[in-house]
């Protein structure tokens, strides 16, 4: 072959190598999108609360209960968007943190990063879900939901309080709280949950 067509058959398999490549690293890129945007099951959550949290229930603000696995790397940005509740909510509403503990976790992966950077916010207790018992008991099944009650036990808010899985910033669930807390009107009742599952092992 001569030079000019060995070099023009370089450039088409160059060419065609990239082409390849990119189309690689958008449909790795599109796939990612569509896992931080897929929210866990839509479940039903009691509109009173169930005797397994009423103990730790408030009973002169709301008590807001957020769920969470010790290992699910998407609630990171959950407990972020947490402090910032705490933060604005100015002491009006209790905040307990419950994280999945079982045996097949151990106590050092229930009491990791999660659980100390919540404990950290002021006023936040945290607490072991032994089973997750409370969680079935409030039908939840994804890490990062969060349950609002008032003092006298009815449902104000549940969902998520992120936009998307391990994002960090506004959202309708913390702009919801927030206003239930101030007096106002919510802009929702209920928002998506982007989380890993209670109930299935988690990386």
């Amino acid at each position: 072959m001569d030079p000019v067509g060995s070099s023009a058959l370089s450039r088409y398999i160059l060419a065609g190598g990239l082409t390849i490549t990119l189309a690689g690293v958008l449909a790795g890129f599109a796939i990612l999108a569509r896992y931080e945007a897929r929210p866990g099951p839509s479940v039903r959550v009691p509109q009173r609360c169930p005797q397994e949290a009423a103990a730790k229930l408030d009973r002169e603000k709301p008590t807001l209960f957020l769920f969470v696995h010790p290992q699910c790397p998407c609630t990171r940005a959950t407990i972020s968007e947490l402090d910032r509740i705490t933060a604005q909510g100015a002491g009006r509403l209790a905040i307990v943190v419950l994280v999945l503990s079982e045996a097949r976790l151990g106590p050092d992966r229930v009491h990791g990063a999660l659980w100390d950077a919540a404990a950290r916010i002021p006023g936040v207790e945290v607490l072991e879900d032994d089973g997750g018992a409370v969680a079935r008991a409030c039908g939840v099944e994804t890490s990062g939901h969060a349950l609002l009650y008032g003092a006298d036990g009815q449902l104000l808010f549940e969902g998520g309080i992120t936009s998307a899985r391990g994002h960090e910033g506004d959202s309708a669930g913390k702009a919801s709280i927030l206003a239930l807390v101030s007096g106002g009107a919510p802009a929702c009742a209920s928002t998506p949950v982007y989380g890993c599952s209670l109930r299935e092992p988690t990386p």
